[in-house]
């Protein structure tokens, strides 16, 4: 089947971390060896991102760096990521904890995923994160996408994680 010129275009989402932290320390200055082994490098993800033709199927998944942004750190999980088979297994970026580790502090750091239907249609989104070397208050992000209805005779649950939170340190309010 050809490409189609007037299909509706995907909708990329990515999801991600707000601010990259460096591991725990102990007072010594060493990182947790266990912690740190137990943290999960960034990921960001692009499955939650949708094709309006209802298929989930997507032809082709990309991960590139904006102008602004030359990290080698960043370039080489990009290359990695964009080298893998699938589309799908693309849907995922991962950072090594060592690629993590190496970014400089910085308030703009961005990654872009373009997703490419099965019909040939592509879109892009534009992910924006931080890389602070000390840990800040945990951030809240709504999953999914920027509006969403809820019924309030159902009640609104909420749950938070403090996730990566160094031994010792509390979330401030």
């Amino acid at each position: 089947m050809a490409g189609c010129a007037s299909c509706e275009l995907p909708k990329p989402r990515v999801t991600g971390p707000a601010i990259i932290t460096q591991p725990c320390e102990t007072a010594g200055g060493a990182s947790l060896g266990l912690g740190a082994a137990l943290a999960l490098p960034p990921t960001f993800d692009a499955s939650t991102s949708t094709d309006p033709s209802g298929r989930a199927e997507w032809q082709d998944v990309r991960w590139a760096l904006p102008p602004s942004v030359t990290d080698s750190s960043l370039q080489a999980a990009v290359a990695r990521t964009n080298g893998l088979a699938t589309a799908r297994d693309r849907l995922r970026l991962s950072l090594t904890a060592a690629e993590a580790t190496s970014l400089a502090d910085s308030n703009s750091y961005a990654l872009t995923v373009t997703v490419t239907s099965w019909l040939g249609a592509s879109a892009s989104a534009t992910f924006l994160f931080a890389k602070a070397s000390t840990a800040s208050k945990p951030s809240l992000t709504v999953a999914g996408s920027t509006q969403q209805s809820f019924k309030i005779s159902g009640g609104i649950k909420a749950s938070a994680d403090a996730g990566a939170v160094c031994k010792g340190a509390l979330p401030t309010s």
